[in-house]
């Protein structure tokens, strides 16, 4: 009640956004077409911007979250003015229709979307058959990018995610990994051990090319000198003109019901502000676990019952609202 109470004007807004905005034509998005210079994503005129937003889960499961009333409910509020589509590698194709629909609904609703494809392993390179494998998780990721990106050629509101969390593998094959599937638009490339950060391996043997940004993961462990590292990865990179995403974070530790982290996330989210890195929380979903938006009880027809949003839907809905974020209701 005191955050409806205290915040009338921005209800008004929202409830108008949620209202009206069903059109079926592209609006467009907070700072036009992004691309990257000298390691910062930039706007359409070269200015420096942030990408604050929330993650769908992964599209194999939670599959109620993926429609365009929980994509305009994200915009409407929670302010975000970017949706990640944490996209399933072991059947997207089953679930193409659906993925379509909810591109089509972030692009309607005037935000950006990260199209990730959403894999946390080795693509079958160490634990698989060694390179037939790997050869195939490349070729299935461009089939499905070069799908995607030629159906979507052109919308400013697309980014690309290529490889969310590359596990067991040494920088070299991420790096030939990431040469195959790039495309002509902002990609952010996952990084080694489940995307912790441009370490030194990556920022000796950058990849070269246009619009590339390095994944980042943290969660908000009791672990100072972790994140501390993670910091210093992102600065390192900054000095050499590399630039970091944070494509995914937790305001938890990466137990299931572990306690809400508020200084370490604040300390965070104060380092990404001073330093204008991109950052999108982990998830919209209702899973029974302390980083979901919305309380396990509730469901995706809900997330916008001021009941129904759990503890950390709450810290990170205010947040978002903190910042005018370049979104059009």
């Amino acid at each position: 009640m005191d955050y409806l109470l205290n915040n009338l004007p921005k209800i008004f807004l929202l409830s108008v956004c949620l209202s009206i905005f069903t059109h079926s034509f592209a609006a467009d998005p907070p700072f036009g077409r992004l691309s990257v210079r000298h390691g910062q994503l930039v706007d359409s005129f070269g200015k420096p911007v942030i990408l604050r937003g929330i993650s769908l889960f992964n599209s194999e499961w939670q599959q109620e979250f993926w429609t365009s009333d929980v994509v305009r409910a994200v915009k409407c509020y929670y302010n975000a003015n970017v949706i990640r589509l944490a996209v399933g590698t072991d059947h997207p194709w089953d679930d193409i229709d659906r993925i379509k629909d909810v591109v089509n609904a972030s692009i309607e609703n005037g935000i950006y979307l990260l199209l990730d494809w959403h894999n946390a392993g080795d693509g079958g390179y160490a634990f698989g058959t060694g390179i037939p494998d790997f050869n195939a998780f490349i070729s299935n990721a461009v089939d499905f990018f070069d799908h995607m990106s030629n159906l979507y050629a052109n919308i400013p509101n697309m980014l690309y995610e290529i490889w969310s969390e590359p596990a067991w593998l040494e920088w070299r094959i991420i790096k030939y990994y990431h040469y195959n599937v790039m495309k002509h638009a902002v990609i952010i490339g996952g990084t080694p051990d489940w995307s912790t950060g441009p370490n030194s391996a990556v920022l000796t043997q950058p990849v070269i090319g246009y619009n590339f940004l390095y994944a980042l993961h943290w969660y908000a462990i009791p672990d100072n000198i972790h994140h501390t590292l993670q910091q210093r990865m992102i600065l390192s990179a900054k000095k050499k003109g590399l630039g970091t995403f944070v494509s995914e974070y937790g305001t938890t530790t990466l137990t299931d019901h572990a306690p809400i982290e508020y200084d370490m996330v604040k300390y965070w989210w104060g380092f990404l502000e001073r330093h204008q890195v991109s950052y999108i929380v982990w998830s919209m979903s209702n899973k029974n676990e302390s980083t979901a938006i919305i309380k396990a009880n509730c469901t995706a027809a809900q997330v916008t019952q001021e009941e129904c949003i759990s503890e950390s839907g709450i810290f990170v809905r205010d947040h978002l609202w903190s910042f005018d974020n370049g979104i059009i209701y």
